[in-house]
């Protein structure tokens, strides 16, 4: 046997060489929008393409792209190693600009001609496929969905807009829905009025930006509401994917602006270990999807905005997505998480529809800031399991929804803990559990969508802890659980809510849990408060809310609240360990992820998101909300 400690000269020499020789195998890759494909690839003979760059990079290498405006679909399908990851990086300026715009294949549109068939001010241009994404000037318009297109005229054209024309039937004989031909050509003062969503005479112009454009049988059709010509804008069509990853492994995305895309970043098959940093997505259905099959994928500090022409958020942009831009869903999401074991840190999310869409297993959304989702901050799903901590999600239609919760095959278990939630007027946690489709399970259901005999064990839905966030304004609960309980032959449901603060002006309702308690709630007088059948105050703590104590007003003041814990909050010492199990009501509920034993002082945890004498959690909270306002600051948002 060879002493290798007897050559200790001869092996410092050997791992020299190795590292040379390793460190020679990288090479760099240039990208211009000025080269050409038919280049070597280096800083003076650039390629033109991403494509053509990342067919010839081994692992190891580093493509950089060099500023410009990139119009072509990537396909990634590198299989690189930890230790030797590919590296796709664009250009950024001193200032932190981003310099390196790729969009997915697109056209930019002129000989545009008057549509008078149409109506007043329609625009059409000769186009033989229906596009994914169109821009204005770089920001995304409203397209029809195919299936309004298609719909015949009817006449007269509506004056307003009602419930059935966003929601009702296709049907070419008796549908109720607005032709995309008829919208197209509906008068500048067009108005919705909307008995679920409670609008009533929202103008419809103003809020998609005073244009709208729909296709239909080789031609696209524009409409401008405020007089404007296409010639003054630049207008561009695309199709397809910025970029995709296909069956790739050990890719880092960096430093790149994509706009203008289906999907931003499109990580699809088993792909594995890709990092998506630093970048700016912007426009089409998905900022960064990640498809079932694909795992470990890591997406932080990034910016996701939806770009739409008009910033405005309201429920009236809600509708437009889901009924025609979409076709009844919600036709937007800055991340979509339908693969295992995703992280999502320190991203900033501001307008669109939904923040996260957490389906897959294994998730970590934590360290975000998520700002003004028309409809979600977070949503969880069908398979959904995971950790959701130390997120600031503010002013969104809706700030965390549980989807989904009812019979399933996959037992999902959901953490949601340390969270700041902020909302002046809506919702800030919904459960909407719709029975599972009982044509597929008429054993275990009746007609009614009701267990025929008690849920079998495990209990079928699955556990949701919701623990140690404050809640601050909005309505602090309003949960639609009872139909759950009712259809679970009204057992307790496996929810778990904990030591949180609610601070609301508005009702909250609290029915149905498995556990409810250690929290401090403010009530409102005058709203309606329901409450567990043991009642509140046995395993709670109430404070009336009164114009002292009300954290709305530094809400609607733009301020950002300090949660830390004053000197004799009502919040100190009323929380449950959950750093080791415990009993309630007789049942034992396991130590909680996020809490090391010993992480209070005193005789017992406080409320809420922040422990007392804990500075550093606020210090981040506050260090998220300024990159915020510095975010919207740059993308020209207004507050």
């Amino acid at each position: 046997m060879v002493n290798l400690f007897a050559f200790p000269g001869k092996i410092c020499l050997i791992f020299s060489l190795f590292a040379v020789s390793a460190a020679a195998s990288a090479s760099e890759i240039f990208v211009s929008a000025s080269g050409n494909d038919n280049n070597s690839g280096t800083k003076d003979s650039p390629f033109l393409t991403l494509q053509k760059a990342v067919d010839k990079a081994d692992a190891g290498d580093t493509v950089r792209i060099l500023p410009g405006i990139y119009r072509n679909n990537t396909v990634i399908t590198t299989k690189a190693a930890a230790a030797k990851p590919l590296k796709i990086i664009g250009t950024r300026s001193k200032d932190g600009k981003y310099l390196t715009v790729l969009e997915a294949e697109s056209k930019v549109l002129t000989d545009w001609s008057p549509a008078p068939e149409i109506g007043k001010n329609v625009w059409k241009i000769k186009l033989a496929k229906r596009p994914d994404i169109v821009m204005l000037d770089g920001k995304m318009i409203a397209q029809i969905n195919k299936f309004n297109m298609k719909m015949r005229r009817r006449k007269p054209i509506p004056a307003t807009l009602t419930d059935a024309h966003f929601s009702g039937s296709y049907s070419p004989r008796n549908g109720t829905r607005i032709p995309g031909f008829d919208l197209l050509a509906s008068g500048n003062a067009l108005t919705v009025d909307h008995n679920f969503f409670k609008i009533k005479a929202a103008p419809f112009w103003d809020v998609v930006g005073y244009v709208i454009c729909g296709w239909s049988k080789g031609n696209l059709y524009l409409r401008f509401a405020n007089d404007s010509k296409p010639d003054a804008h630049t207008i561009t069509a695309s199709y397809g994917d910025g970029v995709t990853l296909k069956n790739a492994s050990h890719v880092i995305l960096s430093d790149l602006y994509i706009r203008g895309s289906k999907n931003s970043v499109n990580i699809i098959g088993k792909s594995s270990n890709i990092t998506v940093e630093n970048s700016l997505f912007m426009h089409g259905k998905c900022r960064v999807n990640v498809e079932k099959e694909s795992s470990d994928i890591t997406i932080r500090n990034n910016i996701l905005t939806l770009g739409f022409i008009c910033e405005k958020r309201s429920r009236l942009t809600y509708l437009v997505f889901k009924y025609i831009i979409g076709v009844a869903k919600s036709d937007d999401s800055a991340v979509t998480l339908d693969g295992s074991n995703c992280r999502v840190y320190g991203n900033m999310f501001v307008n669109g529809l939904v923040g996260v869409r957490a389906h897959g297993p294994g998730a970590e959304v934590y360290g975000n800031c998520i700002k003004k989702m028309s409809s979600c901050g977070i949503v969880t799903g069908s398979f959904s399991s995971g950790r959701f901590y130390e997120n600031v999600i503010m002013e969104c239609g809706l700030n965390l929804r549980i989807h989904d919760w009812r019979h399933e095959r996959f037992y999902r278990t959901e953490y949601h803990y340390r969270n700041l939630f902020l909302n002046p007027t809506s919702k800030q946690l919904h459960i909407y559990g719709i029975s599972h489709k009982k044509e597929h399970d008429k054993d275990n259901f009746d007609s009614r969508g009701i267990y025929k005999a008690n849920p079998p064990a495990p209990f079928d839905p699955g556990r949701i802890f919701v623990y140690n966030n404050t809640f601050c304004g909005g309505s602090a609960g309003a949960w639609p659980i009872k139909n759950l309980y009712i259809r679970f032959r009204k057992q307790p449901l496996p929810f778990y809510f904990m030591n949180n603060i609610l601070k609301s002006n508005s009702s909250w309702e609290m029915k149905h849990h498995h556990v409810f308690a250690g929290n401090l709630m403010y009530v409102a007088a005058g709203h309606r408060n329901s409450v567990p059948a043991e009642g509140v105050d046995k395993f709670n703590k109430t404070v009336s809310l009164n114009k002292n104590n009300t954290i709305c007003v530094d809400l609607f003041n733009k301020k950002f609240p300090d949660i830390r814990l004053k000197k004799n909050s009502p919040a100190a010492e009323c929380a449950i360990d959950v750093s080791k199990p415990f009993e309630f009501n007789g049942l034992t509920v396991p130590a909680l992820p996020g809490y090391k034993p010993g992480y209070y002082s005193g005789k017992a945890p406080s409320a809420g998101a922040i422990q007392a004498g804990d500075d550093q959690l606020m210090e981040r909270f506050t260090a998220l909300y300024n990159k915020m306002v510095e975010t919207e600051k740059m993308l020209g948002i207004p507050d």
